[in-house]
């Protein structure tokens, strides 16, 4: 049997994404469930100590030539949705973790999709991606409270 990298180009680019925040998130001792049939746009759930639910959205950037741009499609916000966002074209890669409402409020409405791209102007001078930066690798939104039976 072959091996499989993550560099792969066989892989599609989003299963590629996904699996990278699989494996960020085992890294840190949660589990992760992902759907048999991805129906609803959710691509991951993580369990919280309580017994409550983490939804995620995994998107890889749209293309090599738009590294921090990313579309969602058909997206309703909810206090436990989240949107994981992988640019793949950035060295080192950089993952942004929004909070669903948080990624509409700045997202561009293009049809039935919700486009965020990073580079674009913000409301109050700069980029999108220096008013946001918050979000930038804030594992902290989806991993605090979630149940980690293999923690050490």
């Amino acid at each position: 049997m072959a091996e499989i990298s993550m560099d792969d180009e066989t892989i599609p680019t989003h299963k590629r994404a996904a699996l990278w925040v699989f494996d960020q998130l085992l890294r840190e001792g949660v589990i992760v469930y992902t759907p048999l049939l991805n129906i609803e746009g959710v691509d991951a759930v993580i369990r919280l100590q309580d017994g409550r639910y983490r939804d995620l959205v995994i998107r890889a950037a749209e293309s090599e030539h738009y590294p921090n741009w990313f579309s969602v499609n058909r997206l309703q916000p909810r206090d436990n949705l989240f949107v994981v966002c992988v640019s793949w074209q950035v060295t080192p890669v950089q993952c942004w973790i929004f909070p669903s409402a948080e990624f509409v409020r700045n997202a561009a409405q293009k049809g039935s999709a919700n486009e965020l791209d990073l580079e674009a102007d913000a409301p109050g001078g700069g980029k999108l991606k220096q008013a946001l930066s918050m979000y930038r690798n804030a594992w902290r939104l989806i991993v605090d409270g979630a149940f980690r039976p293999y923690a050490r």
